[in-house]
């Protein structure tokens, strides 16, 4: 309201301007031609002559001058005409004019029943947004910046500007919503904490606090729970890295000393590139098994018809003599060589930290006193000088989604082959980044918008998990293939356990299974 004030001011002083200029300009212009030209004026005649001349649209009658204080002050005057039209117009009158013509943004809270109420718009809230309404649950946006109340208005949310350290009167309906986040900065974000408990609200109050000192006393003040999206991301970074952080499948403890879990890549020049997993006939070729693929980060179980296409990650088991044969297929990708985080802010700091803390090797790239290394990102030469395809994992967590883009590129023209996780801010961005090379990318926005979603509503988004390997003992009255098995869809046989200390690891459809023999299996993940 009050940049509209202002801008209402503004025009009215523009507007109180515009006849004093012309009747000062008219005056100036009588007396000078009396005077200088002797061809005296009417009054009349120089307000015409001052309004085409100020206006910039010609003359009438007086076009030539002859004495040199009466050209100058023409020039003058045609110079101040130029710079009213190019300069005073588009400061004054078009301002005021967008604001006249521009939908008014509701400046008071409406009836909040049952609505989940969401204070500073932004990439952290923007995921939580659509997953709320998605699912029927009615939401606010209160905005304490006029601009960014246009911003979330123009992308279809309800939208308030107010801000809660001022005065304001209807902060009692707040005691009606179903929950609030607060995201509209640490201080924005502390107001709100006491106005809405002072309003007597008592539902889940959820502040995404900016520096993670403020955590305890943003607690004290009224929330429900604090945390820092982006110290969220940085945990969500360095898991992808990092199997102490999160194993890549669940129960490969009942995978036996025979048997190892190999990550491998599909290069360009692989012979399977393009076939699928029923087609590429991997077991048969080498006695490996292909368990699952990388997408996105996650684990997906292979079936017949999933296809090997170029850069993809797959997770493969087997004796380490089928391995060998099946990295003269599939590209090896190192287990070990420690990850190189790249970026200044609080992300990168903190992935390091989070790595470092679980004993992983980790060296960090940044114009930081601490860091390993220190210089552009940017910089084709420098990078090729950090010898990237030593390491098993890049992290990039730069500043802003466009620099990662360019980032990545750097880097994918050096080691076209290292596994690269990258963090960005805004969801919309995941897409493009993993087009462009990423293996592995992780926004802001969704990172964060699961844990509010969980805390908001008690759901997580992500409905499916990792695949598990589990060992089954099938009930069999006589000697079967693998093919005869009767197994749940989607369960693959991975390893025979004969007896104690005896298993056959690289098997395939044709092997037997005995009475009594028990199988480990591979079980997709339960939707």
């Amino acid at each position: 309201m009050r940049s509209i004030r202002n801008r209402r001011v503004r025009f009215l002083i523009a507007l109180a301007f515009v006849p004093v200029v012309l009747l000062s300009t008219a005056l100036g212009y009588m007396t000078l031609m009396a005077t200088f030209e002797g061809d005296p004026r009417t009054f009349v005649q120089s307000l015409e002559w001052a309004t085409e001349t100020l206006t910039t649209t010609g003359y009438g009658r007086d076009s030539e001058w002859s004495h040199p204080a009466l050209v100058a002050y023409v020039i003058v005057v045609q110079l101040a005409g130029l710079f009213a039209v190019f300069s005073l117009f588009p400061l004054f009158l078009l301002p005021f004019l967008e604001s006249r013509f521009e939908s008014r943004i509701p400046t008071e809270l409406p009836r909040l029943s049952g609505s989940l109420v969401v204070y500073g718009f932004g990439p952290s809230v923007a995921s939580l947004l659509v997953e709320a309404n998605a699912r029927g649950v009615s939401t606010l946006v209160v905005e304490p910046d006029e601009h960014q109340a246009r911003v979330a208005l123009e992308e279809g949310h309800r939208v308030v500007h107010l801000r809660f350290t001022e005065a304001t009167h209807d902060v009692a309906r707040l005691a009606s919503a179903a929950a609030i986040v607060a995201n509209a900065g640490d201080d924005e974000d502390a107001a709100l904490l006491f106005e809405a408990r002072d309003a007597g609200f008592s539902g889940p109050l959820i502040a995404l606090v900016d520096t993670p000192s403020h955590r305890e006393a943003m607690v004290l003040a009224g929330a429900t729970l604090a945390f820092t999206s982006r110290e969220a991301q940085a945990a969500e970074l360095a898991a992808h890295t990092s199997k102490r952080l999160r194993p890549q499948i669940i129960g490969v403890e009942h995978l036996s000393r025979q048997s190892t879990l190999v990550e491998m890549r599909v290069s360009r020049a692989s012979e399977l590139l393009g076939l699928s997993v029923g087609e590429a006939n991997v077991r048969r070729k080498t006695g490996a098994t292909l368990l699952a693929l990388f997408d996105r980060g996650q684990l997906v179980p292979v079936t017949a018809a999933t296809k090997l296409s170029a850069k993809t990650r797959v997770l493969a088991v087997g004796s380490s003599q089928a391995l060998q044969a099946l990295g003269r297929l599939l590209l090896p990708m190192s287990p070990s060589g420690g990850t190189l985080v790249v970026g200044d802010g609080v992300v990168a700091r903190r992935t390091r930290e989070v790595l470092r803390g679980a004993g992983e090797t980790v060296r960090w790239l940044a114009s930081d006193p601490e860091a390993e290394f220190t210089g552009d990102p940017l910089d084709p030469t420098f990078m090729a000088s950090v010898g990237l395809a030593r390491y098993a994992y890049v992290v990039l967590a730069l500043e802003n989604d466009a620099r990662t883009l360019l980032a990545l590129a750097v880097l994918r023209s050096i080691a076209s082959d290292v596994r690269v996780v990258a963090g960005v801010d805004r969801r919309e961005n995941e897409d493009r980044t993993l087009r462009a090379g990423a293996d592995v990318c992780e926004s802001l926005a969704a990172i964060a918008g699961r844990v509010l979603l969980f805390h908001v509503t008690g759901e997580d988004p992500r409905t499916e998990h990792e695949p598990t390997i589990e060992v089954i003992t099938p009930t069999l009255k006589r000697a079967v293939s693998v093919s005869e098995v009767q197994l749940p869809a989607g369960v693959m046989v991975v390893a025979v356990r004969r007896g104690p200390g005896e298993e056959e690891v690289d098997v395939d459809a044709r092997t037997t299974i005995n009475p009594g023999d028990s199988l480990v299996v591979c079980r997709p993940p339960q939707r």
